[in-house]
Parts: structure tokens; C-alpha cells; sequence
């Protein structure tokens, strides 16, 4: 059965993708050089990130997508179709 709403699946499956590979990049660089200062950032940016993630799947649950789609434009109301009009003929 198809839906007219998409899932929004494969745009919450780039997000979760793309957020894994920005952290494991992230943790290689902590383990390449590891510095105090460092430990703190990608903690830091570790919870930002899975906020986004949450924010995804939340957007996903209540919009069906995680991309705002435009809104549909309103079908334009039809103008009634004319009416001939009967009158009698005068002066004749």
C-alpha cells in the first residue's frame, strides 16, 4: 500500500551515517594526538552531535521528514461557470 507521506527514512539514515563517520574522525584525531583540551571539545561536540540526532528523529516522528517540505499551494477556487440569463426582449 503506498502513502502519500514519504517515511523519511533515508534522510534520518544520512544523518545517523554522517554524525557516525564526523565522530569516528573526531575520536581518531583524540587518539592521534590526545591533549586535555582536546578531551573536553570532543566530548563537547560528541553531545551536540547526538542532540542533532535526536533532533532528527524527533523532526522525523512529528513532520514524517527530515527536511521541511514546502508547504503545498492551495488549489485556486474555480469561479462559477457564467449563466446565461433569460430575459424577455423588449421592443420587439
Amino acid at each position: 500500500m503506498s502513502t502519500e507521506r514519504s517515511s523519511g527514512g533515508t534522510g534520518l539514515l544520512a544523518v545517523v551515517a554522517a554524525a557516525t563517520i564526523f565522530i569516528v574522525i573526531l575520536e581518531g584525531a583524540l587518539i592521534a594526538a590526545p591533549t586535555a583540551w582536546m578531551v573536553g571539545t570532543v566530548f563537547v561536540v560528541l553531545i551536540l552531535v547526538a542532540l542533532c540526532v535526536v533532533g532528527a528523529v524527533v523532526r522525523v516522528i512529528d513532520h514524517g521528514s527530515v527536511v521541511a517540505r514546502p508547504p503545498r499551494p492551495a488549489a485556486p477556487e474555480r469561479e462559477p461557470a457564467p449563466r446565461p440569463v433569460h430575459r424577455p426582449v423588449l421592443g420587439r
